[in-house]
């Protein structure tokens, strides 16, 4: 655990670094899309993925079984 967390202050000193070294127009557009971004969406792709949720949310939410002893 201990390994995974070094690895990612590593990773986001890294992302950070080149985030400054970077044009301002190219950091500005990595960090759209870094957090990502609706733009240029439109409701034809919302319908699959409300009907993948409506599928999901359910099953996951639903009581796991405990485990045998």
């Amino acid at each position: 655990m201990l390994v995974g967390i070094g690895v990612s202050a590593v990773v986001t000193a890294v992302n950070g670094y080149l985030l400054t070294k970077s044009d301002i127009v190219d950091a500005a557009r990595a960090v759209v899309w870094m957090t990502g971004s609706l733009d240029g969406r439109d409701w034809d792709q919302v319908w699959p993925l409300l009907a993948l949720c409506a599928v999901l949310v359910p099953r996951s939410s639903s009581p796991t079984p405990a485990p045998c002893a």
